[in-house]
């Protein structure tokens, strides 16, 4: 079974920092809009000096999701949650440490880094998937028509994925859409069974 990662645009999943001191650290705007693109779509490889060196959250937190967004689309994961992808996914995802701070001024409990998801696959089936969002997200490929995967997605087979075409990879983004998560079974699993949420994992429909 593969699963669709929706990715929650609200608290817990997506938590603001200030992001002020990257600002500095990166001061060109454009070079700071690729880089968020890289974040965003795992267009590539990060280079971890261009890196933010923390995240100051904005609103007070009792605690902290093992994987979570902040500004500029960055991806944040534990020590606990990286720890089990690369015991799944040896060196295919890129991880670049990273400090994380309360708004307190303490810094949270526990490792954190910045999470590159760069292997992509192509594996959904645009046929088979329903698509009923006004929000126009068109594919990263222009000969593939389906305009959003923010789906019907909320229902189980909601998208429909090529199992043809899976291979060893537990987590990837897709090859058309990019700021897709796709994950497999045995991956959801082993992070359900410990603790960990990765976003929201929806079965998807094998083919």
């Amino acid at each position: 079974m593969t699963y669709f990662v929706v990715r929650p645009l609200q608290a817990p999943y997506q938590i603001y920092s200030d992001m002020s001191a990257w600002d500095a650290k990166v001061p060109d705007i454009d070079r700071q809009v690729h880089i968020s693109e890289i974040w965003k779509k795992g267009t590539g490889l990060l280079n971890p000096l261009e890196m933010p060196d923390f995240l100051q959250l904005e609103r007070p937190r009792k605690s902290l999701p093992e994987v979570f967004f902040s500004d500029n689309g960055i991806l944040i994961c534990s020590g606990k949650a990286k720890r089990i992808l690369e015991e799944f996914d040896p060196g295919l995802h890129q991880f670049i440490s990273i400090r994380v701070i309360l708004k307190s001024g303490q810094d949270a409990p526990g490792e954190h880094f910045i999470l590159n998801v760069h292997h992509t696959l192509d594996t959904i089936i645009d046929e088979k998937t329903k698509s009923d969002s006004i929000m126009a997200t068109l594919p990263d490929d222009p000969s593939r028509h389906l305009m959003s995967l923010r789906l019907s997605a909320e229902h189980s087979g909601g998208v429909g994925v090529d199992k043809s075409k899976l291979t060893s990879a537990h987590l990837w983004r897709e090859k058309a859409y990019r700021k897709i998560f796709m994950m497999s079974d045995a991956l959801n699993k082993r992070l359900s069974e410990a603790g960990i949420r990765f976003l929201k994992a929806i079965k998807a429909q094998e083919y």
